[in-house]
């Protein structure tokens, strides 16, 4: 902070501006971008390649086509209830996998991510 004052700039200024950049950071990052980055950073921890591809592959099936363009801010859990109640009961195993993909992504502040990891 010392640097800042000494160099003339306002420390509440730059804060203020580095929070507006966070801030149109995270109404950037949409659903679908951050799934693919979270896949990615998950996709070690999984047992085999075939558990990555079916977490990636439930999520570009039934959540991205309704909520992959949304940014994550928006999204709410009546969102994710729209994305499961047509395949609860005729994809039941598809179904049990999307609601811990989609709960893997949660907005904890503007950009920052929160990884629970209970992805299968």
């Amino acid at each position: 902070m010392r640097k800042l004052i000494d160099g003339g700039d306002d420390p509440i200024d730059t804060r203020n501006r580095e929070q507006q950049a966070a801030s149109i950071a995270a109404a950037a990052l949409t659903f679908e971008k951050a799934a693919r980055k979270v896949h990615e950073e998950l996709k070690p921890g999984w047992r085999n390649e075939k558990h990555a591809a079916q977490w990636i592959s439930t999520l570009e099936t039934y959540v991205f086509p309704k909520l992959g363009g949304k940014p994550l801010d928006v999204i709410t859990p009546a969102d994710c209830a729209d994305v499961l109640r047509p395949i609860w009961l005729a994809k039941a195993d598809a179904a049990s996998r999307t609601p811990a993909s989609v709960c893997t992504l949660s907005c904890n502040g503007p950009g920052r991510m929160a990884i629970s990891r209970r992805t299968q």
